[in-house]
């Protein structure tokens, strides 16, 4: 059954109880399901789950929702691809050393979370360079560190060192991205 435009309506015009009513009681289930089968515990479901909501209401906010199949297939897919990263990222987590999260851009907790999907692009991309070149663009770039911290961490022997190889890392991945057209598009989605 598709809610799609009782969805919309609700959000449209605020009211947002019955928007999540028929979200919780259509997509949840399924979300919960999908997670429980992937070594996901109940807690992650509702709070995979819920940072779906967030996305899906952000974009809906924005007017740039375009959607081809119904908002209840668009959510599941959505927390469905949200679960996929954080099992990847958990999974990473386990085998390198810890790093502080990055530092917030002031924006707000909903565009963090619609930033997520933009994120996993470009961590796609960065595989695509090497781990030197991205792990030092994830440093620069993610970690606000300086090149002297990047230096001392990635054992460079010097500062100079450390600029250049940023410098042709950052070349390498603006013409890695210049010409992909789709990975562009998809980047400015959200901002």
């Amino acid at each position: 059954m598709d809610n799609s435009s009782e969805i919309i309506t609700a959000f449209q015009r605020g009211d947002q109880q019955t928007a999540l009513g028929v979200l919780y009681r259509t997509v949840l289930p399924n979300v919960r399901g999908y997670i429980l089968k992937n070594s996901g515990s109940e807690e992650d479901a509702k709070d995979i789950f819920q940072d779906a909501v967030m996305i899906l209401y952000k974009q809906l906010k924005m007017n740039k929702l375009e959607i081809t199949q119904s908002v209840e297939s668009y959510l599941f897919s959505v927390a469905r691809n949200l679960w996929i990263n954080k099992a990847k990222r958990d999974a990473r987590a386990s085998y390198v050393e810890e790093v502080p999260e990055p530092t917030p851009d002031g924006r707000g907790i909903m565009a963090d979370l619609i930033s997520k999907e933009r994120e996993d692009r470009i961590l796609g991309v960065l595989d695509q360079l090497g781990e030197r070149c991205a792990t030092l663009l994830k440093y620069v770039f993610y970690m606000d560190y300086t090149l002297a911290e990047v230096t001392e961490k990635m054992g460079f022997s010097s500062s100079e060192v450390a600029h250049t190889t940023h410098y042709r890392c950052k070349k390498k991945l603006i013409n890695l991205v210049s010409g992909n057209t789709d990975f562009k598009n998809n980047l400015l989605v959200g901002e």
